[in-house]
């Protein structure tokens, strides 16, 4: 019996062999000296409504919201991304947002601290990394999420084009994390000898408006674009019932962080209170749903019209 040479079985090969490599990343994320662990008041805080939780959003914040997921979906869309990289907690219902995810809410709700699923309809691998400076073991994290993410965009027809996602209040975090990210996936790029593509999509709050990007080479095999979107607000920010997920369970923290996380508190199945100009409309999770759902159904519904 002959080799087969077929194109398809070359591929078929290299795939195996570049999922047998070992990759090794031992990135040492620490926050700079002297950087405050006290968690920020949540930007949405829950009220009462005749005695029912509430979270009242105005209808101009809902609107900012739902134009940055729509550029966010074009981004999507141009770059056909193999894997995503969501930042929890902050990133978690932008993503949410843009891919209308129907993934099973136990994903979410794991308290590990990396975790991946696929996402056949859309053609990507989604890999959730905590990247908090909160957490002890940082660095050690995100070195696991970004080799995870590396392996699996390996198999991907896209190639290594991997989409980061996160959000930022006041861009301190951003300003030492990113360099050092970026560095982590230009070590991955050359252990492979490929190159990758790496898009971040950036969401900040307090800048309604703002769209502006910027494309370069981090090194030989590495090029980096990225995309800054302003909202009003970023609603969810610290808000353990918007977002989904918190940090109760088995994580560990930073011992000045310890005390300190206000949104490790239990989440509250609330409903929102949006100010619809000549109404305030008191929206409720439906059955089965939560508060963090049903913002990710408004949302999404919102983005779908035209």
């Amino acid at each position: 019996m002959g080799i087969d040479l077929s194109l398809g079985c070359h591929q078929s090969l290299r795939q195996e062999l570049k999922q047998e490599l070992r990759l090794s990343l031992h990135l040492r994320l620490a926050p700079p000296d002297g950087i405050s662990f006290r968690e920020p008041p949540p930007l949405k805080s829950i009220e009462r409504l005749d005695g029912a939780p509430v979270i009242p959003i105005s209808r101009s914040e809902l609107a900012s919201y739902i134009s940055a997921v729509r550029k966010a979906r074009e981004i999507f869309g141009e770059v056909e991304p193999s894997v995503v990289i969501i930042s929890m907690r902050g990133a978690l219902p932008f993503f949410r947002s843009i891919a209308q995810d129907r993934v099973e809410r136990a994903i979410w709700a794991n308290p590990s601290e990396v975790k991946s699923f696929d996402y056949p309809s859309h053609g990507f691998t989604g890999v959730k990394v905590y990247t908090s400076y909160f957490l002890d073991n940082l660095g050690e994290v995100v070195s696991k999420g970004l080799k995870r993410a590396v392996k699996q965009s390996i198999n991907a027809e896209a190639g290594h084009r991997i989409v980061y996602v996160d959000t930022s209040v006041t861009g301190t975090k951003l300003g030492w994390f990113m360099p050092q990210f970026t560095e982590g996936v230009m070590d991955l790029a050359s252990q492979m000898g490929e190159s990758i593509q790496l898009v971040n999509i950036l969401l900040h709050h307090g800048q309604p408006g703002r769209y502006d990007t910027k494309t370069g080479l981090a090194d030989e095999l590495v090029t980096v674009t990225t995309h800054n979107i302003g909202v009003e607000s970023l609603i969810t920010e610290d808000n353990a019932t918007l977002l989904g997920a918190s940090y109760a369970g088995k994580f560990r923290l930073h011992p000045d962080a310890v005390g300190e996380i206000q949104s490790m508190g239990r989440v509250v199945n609330a409903g929102l209170l949006i100010d619809a100009g000549l109404a305030v409309l008191h929206i409720k999770p439906e059955l089965g749903e939560t508060t963090a759902d049903l913002f990710v159904r408004l949302v999404g519904n919102a983005t779908r019209i035209a």
